[in-house]
């Protein structure tokens, strides 16, 4: 379909982004089908969720230099791990807005993120998946306690992280699933 736009209409393609702004687009006869529309308000979508991921990163890491450490690692880590700048940008955010309490830091955040991904990576997991998994553990790690339905649910998503953990804690698979029950 295409749109025909008279001279002084305005077509408002609402984001709801930076508290409720709309883009507008005035055109005098111009026409744009509903695809370069749609293109359109995708590209604008990602350019301000991206912009919120990484204004959030901003504000939790305690400098510009740290900052700029964040976002050079989540550029290496997003390429390193096929996502896009903008889904590595808010999960290192949203892990460190928990760790950072606990007395972890950047690179303690970023060891973690990649150390997870590279095993899903391995092990042949769905990135909707593992992205999954990701956001359990750093809640569970957030609250400074794994739960044993929280590490269950984790280790469903992602069986390979078993084998990961028995190895680093030198513990059997069930010692890790009673340790998850324990806490």
């Amino acid at each position: 379909a295409v749109v025909l736009l008279e001279a002084q209409e305005v077509v408002e393609v609402g984001l709801g982004v930076r508290g409720g702004s709309t883009v507008a687009v005035a055109a005098q006869g111009v026409r744009l089908d509903a695809g370069t529309i749609t293109a359109f308000t995708k590209a604008m979508s990602s350019a301000f969720e991206r912009d919120a991921a990484e204004q959030r990163l901003r504000n939790l890491t305690g400098s510009t230099e740290e900052y700029n450490a964040a976002i050079a690692a989540s550029t290496q880590l997003s390429a390193k791990f096929g996502q896009t700048q903008t889904q590595t940008t808010k999960a290192l955010g949203d892990t460190y807005s928990r760790l950072s309490g606990l007395g972890y830091g950047l690179k303690e955040v970023t060891q973690i993120y990649d150390g997870f991904n590279t095993i899903a990576l391995q092990s042949g997991v769905a990135s909707e998946e593992a992205a999954g998994a990701f956001f359990q553990l750093s809640q569970a790690l957030g609250s400074g306690t794994l739960q044993g339905d929280e590490l269950r649910s984790i280790l469903e998503r992602m069986p390979q992280l078993t084998q990961a953990l028995t190895t680093e804690l030198n513990v059997s698979a069930t010692q890790i699933k009673q340790l998850g029950s324990e806490g």
